[in-house]
Formats: C-alpha cells, sequence, structure tokens
C-alpha cells in the first residue's frame, strides 16, 4: 500500500473530484434540472410551510448543511414574496446524507436524464419519521415532476447493506427487492454524487483493507485518525463479500429492466456475468473507481462508471472471442453517451460530450459500420427494431442461462424471494413469452419513431393459396412497391394486426392507410382508421404498471374492446325490414342473427394485450364463456371494462343487444355467488335457448319447450365433464388460469393439508393428506419449475420460459383462496416430517393421486 497517499491527501482528492463531478453534472443538466437541484438540499433541509414538501412533524435537517448563495437567495426571494423574515433552523438532523446515484455526472448523463436520490438517515429512525419522510419526498418528486423533471427517492437507513435485510423490501419498477443487495451497493458506491450532509467513509478504504475480515477495523482506524472530523463521515458498509446467490436474482431484474431501457440493461447484465465468470475474486467496478479516486488528482473517465463498465464487459468478451455480443455492448455504450446529444453539438454541454464520444471511436472501440447504424436510428423502421429486439433479447437470455448455469453449478439457491421471483417472472412472461393470440411489443425504446407514413391492408378471403386474413405493409398499394416486400404482419384478426401496430407505434394519426385488392363489403380506409383508434382506447390500458398483487393473482381483464362484425356490412335484403327490428340476436321478419363474428382485444392484469377472432355457429357461447372466464368485477364496475364497437348497417342494434346480454351474464354470475345457478331464455336466430350461468361457467341449451328450462339444473356440464366435478372446491374454479399451473393448499382439521394442481381450468389433480411443511414445498416446485424452464431454453430456439407457478391457501369449505404468503404456517407443520429425508423438503404423499376431473 505504498503508493496511497496520506489520508489527508484521500480526503482532499475525494471532495475534490466531487466538486469536479458535481460542476461536469450542472453544466450537463437543462434549465429546469440545475434549479431542481440546486434547491433540493434546501427542500430536505427545511419543513415549512413556504417550501414544497412540508407535512407536518417531518422529519428535516441535513448534517453539516450550509446554504450556498444560490440557496440563501432562493429563501430571501420567498420570504420578500410571502412576507416572512426568514426561515428559522429546523433545530433537528434526522438526514444524515443525500447523495445522487446513477447517470448523473457522467458519461451517461444528458439533458433527459432523471435523478436517483439517496436520503441516508439512521437506522434507529421511527417507524413512523421514516413514513412522514417517505411522504415529504414524495411530495417532492411530484412538483419536481410539475416541473419537467424526473426524481426517484430511495430512503437508506445505515445499515441497509450491513443489518438484516429490510421485511418491507418491495418490489418495484425503481426498487429491486431481494433481487439485489451488495450488488446495488457497488453500483451506488461506483456513481455516487455526494450532495449535502455527510460523506461516505468507504472512499478512504485502501483496497487491501476491503475485505471482511479487515473492513471494519479499517474503518475505525480511519475514524480514529480523523479525530473530530469523523463526524462529517458515514458508512454504508463493503461491497466486496457479494455472494454467488444474487447473481441469478440480479439477472431477472436486469432483463425486467431491459423491457424499459434494453441497451443500459444490456451492458449491466453483461457486467453481472463478467462478475459471475470471476467469482469469488470479483473485481468490482466500485473498487477500479475508488482506487482512481484515490491516486489521481483530477477527474478523468478513469472514475467513470459507465466507462469502467464497458472495459470490464469488453475484456470479458474479448477473452472469449464473443465478437456478436462485444458489438452490441459498444452499441449500448456508444447510444448511452450520444443519447440526447444534437449533431452541431453547439451549446457548451454538447461539445464537452462530443468531444468525449469522439475520443471513444478514436480509440477503436465501435466499428463504422456499427456507429453508422447507430447514428441512423432516427430512420429505423420496424425491420430494424425487429432486429435489434431479437439480437437484445437473445443477449439477455444468453446471459441469465450463463448465470443460471453458475447458480446451479455452484450448489446455491438465489437469494430472491419466493414472491419476488413469482412477480418477476410474471412480469418476464408478460413482456417476453409468446402465447397464442398474444399481441408481442417488440419497440422496447429503441427509436424515436418508427411510425409509418404508409400503410396497405391486403385481405385474403378463405380457399386462397395464402392463409386467409389481414396483411399489413409499409409501402404504397401499387405493384411496384409491393412487389418483393414481406409483410410486416399477419393475423386472422384485423383487430390482432392493429393492435400490434398501435402498442408497436408503427401507425400514427398521420399515416396514409389503404387496401389493396379486393375489399372486404363495407371495410374502406375511413373504417380501419376508426377501427385503430377503437383499438389504441383499449390497448392503452397497457401504460398502467400492474401491482404486484395483481402479478401475484390470477389474470382478469383490464380493459376490453368487443368488434362485431369486422368483416364487413350486414347483407340484409330489404324485404326482411319488419318484426322485432330491436333485438340483433333475432332481427326482422326472418328472425336473423346479426352478429356473425366478434373480436376481442383485451388487455388483462398483467399487463398483457391480446386480440383473437370468433366465429361460425356457437360464436355467442363461446364469446360468453371466454368473457365470464376473465371479467371478475363487482357490481357497477363493468361499463368502464367492456368497450362494444359495430360499423355495419344496424350496429346501435348489434351493439345495444349485445351489450345488455353480457352485461346480464355477468349480473346472473354475480348473483349465482349468493344463490346458486341462475337461468334465462333468449332467442337466437328464432330458437329458444336457455342459458345457465354460476360464478365458473355459462352453458347454452337449445330448447323445444319453456318446461325444459326446469330440468336444466340436472344437466350435464360440459366444460368439466366428469363425475369427480364436484370436488373441486368453487374458489378453483373462480381462479384457474389457462397457460399455468397453479397450487391450492387446504389444511386439513386433523393435520396434514390437499394439494390440488390446477393446469389450466379444466385440468386438475387432487393430492390428498401431504405433510411436512407447505413453505419448503413451495420452494422446491418454484426450483423445478426454474429447472425445467432452463431445460427448455436449451432447446433448437432457445427461448426462456419465465412462467412460473402460482400458489394459494384454500379456506376449509374451499370456498374462498388468498395468496399464499410464506411464514405463516396455516396449519401444517414448520419443520419436516419425521423420518423424512431427500431433496423434497421433508413432504410426504400418502394419499393416491385421482383422475384428471
Amino acid at each position: 500500500m505504498t503508493d496511497i497517499p496520506s489520508l489527508a491527501e484521500r480526503v482532499r482528492r475525494v471532495r475534490q473530484v466531487n466538486a469536479q463531478r458535481l460542476q461536469r453534472a450542472v453544466i450537463l443538466m437543462s434549465e429546469k434540472q440545475r434549479i431542481f437541484f440546486e434547491q433540493l438540499p434546501v427542500l430536505l433541509h427545511f419543513n415549512h410551510p413556504l417550501l414544497p414538501g412540508y407535512i407536518q412533524d417531518a422529519p428535516c435537517g441535513i448534517e453539516h448543511f450550509e446554504l450556498s448563495r444560490y440557496q440563501q437567495s432562493y429563501i430571501d426571494e420567498l420570504c420578500s414574496a410571502t412576507g416572512y423574515s426568514g426561515l428559522a433552523d429546523p433545530g433537528r438532523r434526522d438526514i444524515m446524507s443525500i447523495y445522487s446515484m446513477g447517470s448523473t455526472g457522467s458519461i451517461g448523463q444528458n439533458s433527459r436524464s432523471d435523478l436517483d436520490i439517496w436520503v441516508c438517515h439512521s437506522h434507529d429512525m421511527p417507524k413512523r419519521d421514516r413514513f412522514l419522510l417517505e411522504q415529504k419526498c414524495g411530495i417532492i418528486a411530484n412538483v419536481a415532476a410539475g416541473r419537467g423533471v424526473e426524481v426517484n427517492f430511495f430512503l437508506v437507513p445505515d445499515d441497509k447493506f450491513t443489518g438484516p435485510q429490510e421485511e418491507s423490501s418491495t418490489l418495484s419498477s425503481e426498487d429491486c427487492g431481494s433481487a439485489q443487495r451488495l450488488l446495488l451497493l457497488d453500483e451506488f458506491y461506483r456513481s455516487a454524487l455526494h450532495i449535502a450532509g455527510r460523506w461516505l467513509v468507504w472512499y478512504l478504504v485502501p483496497d487491501e483493507y476491503d475485505t471482511i475480515d479487515r473492513y471494519d477495523r479499517c474503518v475505525a482506524g480511519i475514524m480514529s485518525e480523523l479525530g473530530s472530523g469523523s463526524s462529517d463521515w458515514f458508512d454504508l458498509g463493503t461491497c466486496n463479500t457479494i455472494s454467488a446467490e444474487e447473481f441469478f436474482g440480479s439477472a431477472l431484474w436486469l432483463i425486467y429492466k431491459g423491457i424499459h431501457s434494453p441497451y443500459k440493461a444490456v451492458l449491466k447484465i453483461l457486467l453481472t456475468e463478467a462478475y459471475s465468470a470471476e467469482f469469488p475474486e470479483t473485481r468490482l467496478i466500485s473498487q477500479i473507481v475508488r482506487r482512481h479516486y484515490q491516486l489521481d488528482s483530477a477527474y478523468s473517465n478513469q472514475m467513470d462508471p459507465y466507462y469502467q463498465t464497458f472495459m470490464k464487459v469488453r475484456g470479458y468478451l474479448g477473452a472469449r472471442n464473443d465478437s456478436k455480443r462485444m458489438e452490441l455492448a459498444a452499441v449500448s455504450f456508444y447510444l448511452k453517451m450520444t443519447d440526447g446529444l444534437s449533431p452541431d453539438g453547439r451549446s457548451t454541454a454538447d461539445s464537452f460530450r462530443r468531444a468525449e464520444v469522439e475520443e471513444f471511436i478514436r480509440d477503436g472501440n465501435i466499428s463504422e459500420a456499427a456507429r453508422r447504424y447507430v447514428d441512423g436510428r432516427s430512420r429505423w423502421r420496424i425491420s430494424d427494431v425487429r432486429l435489434a429486439y431479437h439480437v437484445i433479447t437473445e443477449t439477455l437470455m444468453q446471459s441469465y442461462r450463463s448465470l443460471s448455469d453458475f447458480v446451479k453449478k455452484s450448489g446455491i439457491s438465489s437469494a430472491l424471494s419466493d414472491q419476488d421471483l413469482g412477480i418477476l417472472s410474471r412480469k418476464l412472461f408478460a413482456s417476453f413469452n409468446g402465447a397464442p393470440h398474444k399481441v408481442m411489443r417488440i419497440n422496447l425504446n429503441m427509436a424515436p419513431d418508427i411510425s409509418e407514413k404508409v400503410l396497405t391492408f391486403v385481405h385474403v378471403p378463405a380457399g386462397h393459396l395464402c392463409a386467409a386474413g389481414w396483411y399489413v405493409y409499409g409501402a404504397e398499394p401499387r405493384p411496384v412497391s409491393m412487389a418483393g416486400t414481406a409483410p410486416l404482419y399477419y393475423d386472422i384478426s384485423i383487430v390482432n394486426v392493429l393492435c400490434w401496430l398501435t402498442i408497436n407505434r408503427i401507425i400514427s394519426s398521420s399515416t396514409e392507410i389503404h387496401i389493396a385488392g379486393r375489399k372486404p363489403r363495407g371495410i374502406d380506409p375511413g373504417i380501419i382508421r376508426k377501427l385503430a383508434r377503437n383499438v389504441s382506447e383499449t390497448v392503452s390500458a397497457m401504460e398502467i404498471m400492474p401491482s404486484n398483487a395483481e402479478l401475484m393473482a390470477p389474470e382478469t381483464f383490464r380493459m376490453v374492446g368487443i368488434f362485431v362484425n369486422t368483416d364487413g356490412s350486414d347483407d340484409i335484403p330489404d324485404d326482411i325490414l319488419s318484426g322485432d327490428m330491436n333485438y340483433a340476436f333475432s332481427f326482422g321478419a326472418d328472425r336473423r342473427n346479426l352478429v356473425r363474428n366478434i373480436e376481442i382485444a383485451y388487455v388483462n392484469s398483467w399487463g398483457e394485450c391480446y386480440a383473437q377472432r370468433f366465429e361460425g355457429e356457437g360464436v355467442l357461447e363461446r364469446v360468453t364463456a371466454f368473457i365470464l372466464d376473465h371479467v371478475r368485477v363487482s357490481k357497477g364496475d363493468t361499463d368502464g371494462k367492456l368497450r362494444f364497437y359495430c360499423w355495419s348497417r344496424f350496429s346501435r342494434v348489434v351493439i345495444d343487444t349485445l351489450r345488455n346480454f353480457l352485461f346480464k351474464c355477468l349480473e346472473m354470475r354475480r348473483i349465482s355467488r349468493k344463490e346458486g345457478m341462475q337461468t334465462f331464455v333468449v332467442s337466437i336466430g328464432g330458437e329458444n335457448i336457455t342459458v345457465g350461468i354460476d360464478d365458473v361457467r355459462a352453458v347454452f341449451r337449445k330448447v323445444a319447450s319453456l318446461l325444459d328450462y326446469y330440468n336444466f339444473d340436472h344437466m350435464t356440464l360440459r366444460r368439466i365433464g366428469s363425475e369427480l366435478s364436484s370436488q373441486i372446491p368453487v374458489a378453483i374454479r373462480k381462479c384457474a388460469s389457462s397457460g399455468i399451473t397453479q397450487y391450492f393448499f387446504q389444511v386439513l382439521p386433523g393435520g396434514g393439508f390437499n394439494i390440488y394442481e390446477a393446469r389450466g381450468r379444466d385440468e386438475i389433480s387432487l393430492y390428498q393428506d401431504a405433510g411436512g411443511s407447505i413453505d419448503e414445498l413451495v420452494s422446491f416446485i418454484n426450483r423445478r419449475a426454474a429447472e425445467v424452464n432452463g431445460r427448455k431454453a436449451g432447446g433448437a430456439d432457445g427461448q426462456v420460459s419465465f412462467n412460473m407457478p402460482q400458489f394459494y391457501m384454500l379456506s376449509a369449505d374451499g370456498g374462498d383462496a388468498e395468496v399464499y404468503a410464506p411464514s405463516k404456517q396455516h396449519g401444517a407443520s414448520s419443520g419436516s416430517a419425521p423420518g423424512a429425508s431427500g431433496e423434497t423438503g421433508g413432504l410426504r404423499f400418502d394419499g393416491p393421486k385421482l383422475m384428471f376431473f
């Protein structure tokens, strides 16, 4: 450690480099950001009605904080305008320190960058005070948003990384929950920018002492040597003890972040993969940055977290001759450097950044072809985005598989909690895994604008060489324009096509729409334009982030668009326009059913979009069953979820009849929860049909006489089709969802529990009188499911599945189910069953497995 400067010199250099980074950060900010950034410490130091963020009795006061001239001027102007003589000292110092982390003050900062602010406080702050401080920060964040500044606050107790993990840590779009802990601290240390309050002592610790057995003694020695100045410093602990268990959770978290920032996520997940390759002798980026803080007299790129991340990833991939991913890493870093950079670079901030970009190019870090490709992003079309999506998702999945293998070979479990695993896997399944009728979002903020100036729709009817349905092209409807051009997208459903165009932002209000070839009757560009607007109303629900509770629960409809007769106008002769013309199911003199086909687009509670077409005989029965399967709402909550559209000749009659019918079915289901199956009679195409509704099914039955109505309750239900169907608890019928395996635990009065395994709505198995620990069983099933998904990833397409199981606890009577929460015991043994062994965690299955219902 002979090359390490004295403690006094290290203190000087840490403060000097931070001042240089602060100066750089302010230069790169927009005017709105700069003003807010300067005012932020004032808003946290004082808790006064004059200032944004005031909450009575909220914690305030930043240790060792002194107002700058600008901040004093800001307060003086406020006081002068409102008649106050000044702001008194808050008389308390509840906040230890304020730091910014992330891109602020780095190569990656631009005028649109958000601010991630860590508000550090003592671990013994009372819960009520912490709650009030959270509220205060939330108000300040909202005020900033109103000024056009995005800021995220994180309250950090000083023992967050050294004490027990917070039970209240909740997974969210900004909080990684249990997915990362010390990896998060590494990211913080490598990018932290001091704003006010105490300083982090970690930056003063030499590398040689940053070990699990020497770190605490070194920090104690530094504090002792600082003497009275030690009160200026505080410690969050070392991050050099990252366990292998963190890598799997980190991989899932970073893939999830890739949904919104794909290129940024690529760099971070490749860094995590590089870390795992070095484990247990991992050299962290934060350590590299700190060493330059201690040794260099002025700020340089060697201290930049993004630059060092790229260099680490480049070295890792270069050693493996992985040129494909190395180029993607270079593209990702280049995009981060140039994001928001104007081409001419005339402003001070732009010229500052432009010089760094040119240096990066001169050093040969990115190929000329890749650079031209990225610089042309403003001209990208959906074909470019589709290619980029494929490359990025494959890289994310390859890193995920690599980190999964690392965890598996290490013989360890993930540090990710079962709840967070379920939430993250559901988010990733919703975003990356396809399914029948699912509309995939592939434009993950990869290009600023890929909307097409012209879209041409081609409809192919049944009986042709090409598959029947709708094809859409990004070209004008001329043979010379469309010859040899592949369609952008195809589906049998026009609504599905428009959903895809909308969520990927390919169609806009200015897009010119054409129809080539033979047009379906009643369909023209104007109708498609109206249809696109209606589809947009439905898929707008995708912008609402699903809550964790929704992700843990069965999927339900969040918004539904029901499109009737999308194949054109009604072919109705004038001579039948008599009789009942206000009822579309038996319309006019010949009692014709005007509902020929229905296309449904919906966004579910997991944030997925689906669109499918129903046509042919029994279309109403299939649509009714479909709606009842997914819409779980209380009385009066249906209108906002179901929207009806039709453009045929008698569209108002069609919409009114279908809406009234479906709403009646939903109301009958609500009533049936208390009173049992409800029945009513409808006329469809001139025939009387009895409709039976209970909490889980709808049964249509043609009747010759209304007398058959009285025998309706005794008919065999097609849906289950088994004499054992009566043994299925009601709650399982309510919750069972297609495409996912669900487990329902029912604790028995005498001990033990039953397990119902539901693989969709019609395939349910019962395991009777199991014993042992439900918590261990859940963890065992999760591990096995992850392994199965991993094995599937080794197939020909390499696709990773995130479709993890869901778990519920059944009430004693089977009428209710609640989402399983760990460590509540639920009346079962909290440990292993006596004499049990093996990797089932002490579980026993004494009862026979019943046949499928």
